[in-house]
């Protein structure tokens, strides 16, 4: 939940992470024409990784994936029992970061539900959203459709979390923006999308000391958890 600025990118430490990453993405690519990298939390830290691929000379398109908040609230705290007061608002990061760092690059919007029901037409329309539909393969999409895609992919759907509770209007109102995305009834290079980034942005940056506290808290949890369990591990070897 941190608020990352550029002090963040510009740690004594981050040079030398950053060559590592150049050797590590450089083997990836070797060979090969097209890689895809699928990581939700990378957007927010492209200012790291943009000089990467600067570095490699490649050309960067990106693909961001948008999906009902309450569905995401819900497999969050399902998986790793995250609040929704928490959920939301790392949501809200995550939007502000990979519309604010794609902004000037090629990038194709994709609706989660639309591609797990209909994935055949969404990657098509995928593939010519970034110029890639002479290289798309025939057998691997219809493969791809039959074996890959499964409608238990969307286990959460959008019923299952509850639309009474609270969600502060910022956010609201920057999903009703993205619902807008999918729909295609508003570009993310407009200057209504625009309007609905910057007051993103003003109210996360006005929540940045509650939002460190909180991800602080949940850091102790996580190591008091690690040291439980490693406690337990050592009392099941003396019961042994």
């Amino acid at each position: 939940l941190a608020v990352f600025n550029e002090a963040t990118f510009k740690k004594d430490t981050v040079p030398q992470l950053r060559e590592r990453a150049t050797n590590l993405l450089g083997e990836k690519i070797q060979d090969k024409d097209i890689l895809g990298i699928k990581d939700p939390r990378m957007c927010r830290i492209l200012p790291f990784w943009k000089p990467v691929f600067s570095n490699l000379d490649i050309v960067v398109n990106y693909v961001i994936i948008l999906r009902s908040l309450d569905s995401i609230t819900a497999s969050l705290f399902r998986r790793d029992s995250i609040p929704r007061v928490k959920s939301i608002h790392l949501w809200a990061l995550h939007m502000l970061s990979a519309f604010e760092e794609t902004a000037g690059y090629l990038r194709a919007i994709v609706d989660y539900d639309r591609l797990v029901e209909s994935p055949d037409i969404e990657i098509r329309k995928l593939a010519s959203d970034l110029d890639l539909e002479s290289d798309l393969d025939e057998l691997a999409l219809g493969h791809f459709c039959q074996q890959f895609i499964d409608a238990s992919l969307n286990h959460c759907g959008t019923t299952e979390a509850s639309t009474n509770k609270f969600t502060p209007r910022f956010i609201s109102r920057l999903e009703s923006a993205t619902n807008l995305l999918t729909a295609g009834t508003l570009s993310p290079d407009s200057d209504n999308f625009a309007t609905f980034l910057r007051e993103t942005e003003t109210e996360l940056k006005g929540r940045s000391d509650l939002l460190g506290y909180i991800e602080l808290l949940d850091r102790t949890v996580i190591r008091q958890r690690q040291a439980l369990k490693k406690k337990q591990h050592q009392l099941e070897e003396l019961i042994r």
